[in-house]
């Protein structure tokens, strides 16, 4: 490469620090990014071992032995179900109470003061939410692989049982084929919860600096992930719970519609919140 084209590479700005995240975050060491990934990927690990190694689908004992074999696997399923309903209400009250008493606080006056931005300040605040949320991320990421091993043994099962056959006739064969499909749906699940949590973020922020009420922006934020919660549930229902058969191309076109939406407008809707919060921190924030 000659001189002059080393001369016209632009030259990458090393990122300036954002002083309200390295302000809520001051406190808050372990773990960190770095542990939280790595406990993440112990979990996923350790939860697959112990549920292939606990699984037995030839026990000598009979049927009755067998199916409590695969108890934990319904266990885990459970507790991914109770995960995933309830993360979102956990992001969503963590960023709205660090948020409403960050607005309260005289650092936020003496930024808006300065040179910072109400983007950079925005950006702080849901980049603080998202750090102190790791434990929960490390929860829910730490349980897809679990869950992937839970619903292909009883995907297995169910398979087995409806053709006719008993419990023990599950083969790896049957397991290998049936848990293709199930890691798609799984992705497609995780998909949705990264969407989920992203927009309760969002609310909480948003409601955070609208109110700057610890109390009143948890109302707010959790009442609106109760609404994107049900608004979700209706578009699956309306594009898979039919009680009745609607026509191959309506049924496609609904859950296009239903997917569309879910991965689309909502992460729309979680930045026109932040961009409202940013106009909220333009004008004087009542305390």
């Amino acid at each position: 490469m000659n001189e002059s084209a080393i001369e016209a590479a632009p030259i990458k700005k090393p990122r300036q620090p954002n002083p309200v995240y390295d302000h809520l975050t001051r406190r808050r060491k372990w773990p960190s990014v770095r542990v939280a990934a790595k406990l993440c990927i112990a979990l996923n690990l350790l939860g697959a071992i112990v549920l292939a190694a606990i699984w037995q689908p030839d026990a000598v004992v009979g049927n009755a032995s067998t199916i409590h074999t695969a108890f934990p696997s319904v266990v885990t399923i459970e507790l991914s179900l109770v995960m995933a309903i309830i993360s979102p209400f956990i992001s969503a009250a963590v960023a709205a109470v660090g948020t409403a008493r960050f607005a309260n606080d005289e650092a936020l006056a003496l930024l808006m003061l300065g040179k910072f931005t109400p983007a950079t300040v925005v950006r702080g605040h849901f980049e603080a939410a998202v750090f102190r949320l790791r434990l929960l991320w490390v929860a829910c990421f730490g349980l897809l692989l679990p869950l992937w091993v839970a619903t292909t043994i009883l995907a297995s099962v169910i398979a087995v049982v409806f053709a006719g056959g008993g419990v023990g006739d599950v083969d790896l064969r049957l397991m290998l084929i049936v848990s293709v499909p199930l890691a798609g749906v799984i992705g497609f699940a995780a998909l949705v919860g990264v969407i989920l949590n992203w927009l309760a973020i969002c609310i909480g922020i948003w409601s955070g600096l609208r109110t700057a009420k610890p109390s009143h922006s948890i109302a707010i934020s959790l009442t609106g992930v109760l609404i994107v919660l049900v608004s979700i549930s209706f578009l699956l229902y309306l594009a898979y719970g039919f009680g009745w058969s609607p026509p191959d191309i309506l049924g496609i076109l609904l859950k296009q519609f239903a997917v569309t939406l879910i991965a689309g407008a909502y992460p729309v809707i979680g930045f026109w919140l932040l961009r409202r919060a940013e106009a909220r921190l333009s004008r004087p924030i009542d305390i």
